[in-house]
């Protein structure tokens, strides 16, 4: 049975229309992922990433109730930057989701939005806002929690030098928490386990139209050798639109 070309465009149009529909839609999901990376610590890690908090209730309230279930059955909680974006009315937006991940230790690095807002957000004043909470930063440095070593890289740029660069200042560490997986490739050693975020999955079709990593990184997990690299979706964005590409939270087991 043929098809008009008149026919064929109103499909066409009904089907883009129901798509563009549902990725607005889709942002309101969020999944739970669950991961082993057997190190031999015996540890839960609940890792969240590009959080990109807007104060928008009805989307910020869902993932703050997600991680309300889960912060009893982790041990450490690590942020991996863009907590917030250009288009975050104001630091007060964070305060809830602050009160919860607070409720063990945690710990963030900057994304590329931190430094991109820096001229409404300075963030020296951004680190004493979250030190209220109990929040600490490890960038370019590294924390012990009992035998588990944890560092963690500022936004690099893109650039190698400057990942190499920080690296080195973080020194040896057990896992290493980065906002961009670029890290992966730029820093070779050093870390067992990379954590990693900013690249939303592609946001769009799992990455299938393209991402904003130079190396093609999508998400989930990758391995160099005894290296493993967790590349989360994450659980926000900054313009709400994803599509078959689910915000993420993740329970990491090490």
């Amino acid at each position: 049975m043929k098809i008009g070309r008149r026919e064929f465009i109103k499909t066409f149009l009904m089907g883009f229309t129901g798509l563009s529909l549902y990725g607005y839609i889709e942002p309101i999901k969020i999944e739970v992922t669950r991961v082993k990376v057997n190190l031999g610590f015996g540890k839960k890690i609940l890792f969240i990433t590009d959080t990109h908090l807007h104060g928008v209730r009805f989307l910020d309230d869902k993932m703050i109730e997600i991680v309300s279930g889960l912060i009893s059955q982790v041990d450490i909680v690590l942020l991996g930057g863009d907590q917030y974006d250009e288009l975050t009315p104001g630091l007060k937006v964070m305060d809830k989701f602050l009160d919860v991940v607070t409720m063990k230790d945690a710990y963030y690095v900057n994304g590329n939005h931190e430094h991109w807002s820096k001229g409404i957000f300075p963030l020296e004043n951004v680190e004493k806002y979250y030190m209220e909470f109990g929040l600490e930063s490890i960038n370019n440095r590294a924390i012990w929690i009992d035998n588990l070593k944890i560092g963690g890289l500022d936004w690099i740029y893109d650039d190698p030098v400057k990942a190499k660069n920080y690296a080195s200042k973080v020194g040896e560490v057990d896992i290493l928490v980065s906002h961009t997986p670029d890290s992966f490739s730029y820093v070779k050693e050093g870390y067992k386990l990379m954590l990693a975020g900013h690249t939303h999955g592609g946001q769009v079709l799992n990455g299938l139209i393209g991402t904003n990593s130079r190396f093609g990184y999508i998400s989930g997990l990758y391995r160099d050798g005894e290296r493993v690299m967790y590349l989360s979706r994450g659980a926000g964005e900054m313009l709400p639109i994803r599509l078959f590409t689910p915000r993420e939270i993740t329970v990491i087991e090490v």
